[in-house]
């Protein structure tokens, strides 16, 4: 004897079969995304976030597998095989200029991480000896670590190269990461005045145009 289904037990089971695979699907979707978190994401060249917020973001995201300034490597290494093939060793002062500018672009891409990384390592050190952390996570932060740390070695000896007065190639060298980390921090604090700056620009235009004729802005045809 066949049982009969009710009408609304059918639409019940329907709408089941529907709403299912598709919250599945969302949370595949959303676990996936999460995890992995691109560079171009992280480092937008057209992005509109401060640098104050770049850092919050930094501080929250997982480690990267890559290096995050991976283009302005690209950038620079590309600049310098072009001046080196139009110039050859003995590179103007003009083109060191702007291999300098271009190497301390490829420093500001990196400066975030490198402070996070110099604030959390001990911890996350710690963290592995008590068995807070997994392997898996670990082996991520230590992978990050060598390749940034290899980057850090490499601007230096790039630094080294591009001062073509011997007595500074010591001190050129040394010095590049600290002038980095300087104006990164200056143009953090730059962003930060930027919205108080606007509000004071605004407050005195308003103030200029109280002494106006209210018909200044009108047009007045002859």
């Amino acid at each position: 004897m066949m049982m009969m289904v009710s009408p609304m037990l059918q639409v019940a089971v329907t709408i089941c079969a529907i709403i299912v695979p598709t919250v599945l699907v969302a949370m595949k979707y959303v676990c996936w995304t999460e995890n992995r978190v691109s560079n171009e994401t992280l480092f937008r060249e057209q992005t509109t976030q401060t640098i104050r917020d770049e850092f919050e973001l930094v501080k929250s995201s997982p480690w990267p597998l890559e290096l995050p300034g991976m283009s302005k490597i690209i950038v620079y290494e590309t600049l310098k095989e072009k001046m080196l093939h139009l110039r050859g060793e003995q590179l103007s002062e003009e083109a060191r200029t702007r291999l300098r500018h271009a190497l301390m672009e490829r420093c500001q891409a990196h400066v975030a991480w490198l402070l996070r990384l110099e604030l959390d390592q001990r911890s996350i050190e710690r963290m592995k000896r008590h068995g807070m952390m997994s392997e898996v996570d670990f082996q991520r932060f230590s992978r990050f670590a060598e390749r940034l740390d290899t980057e850090v070695n490499e601007v230096r000896e790039e630094a080294e190269w591009l001062c073509n007065d011997t007595g500074c190639n010591s001190l050129a060298s040394t010095e590049i990461w600290r002038i980095a980390v300087q104006i990164w921090h200056q143009r953090r604090r730059r962003e930060e005045l930027k919205p108080r700056e606007d509000v004071v620009r605004r407050h005195e235009a308003k103030s200029g145009l109280k002494g106006l004729k209210s018909g200044f802005f009108e047009f007045r045809s002859r």
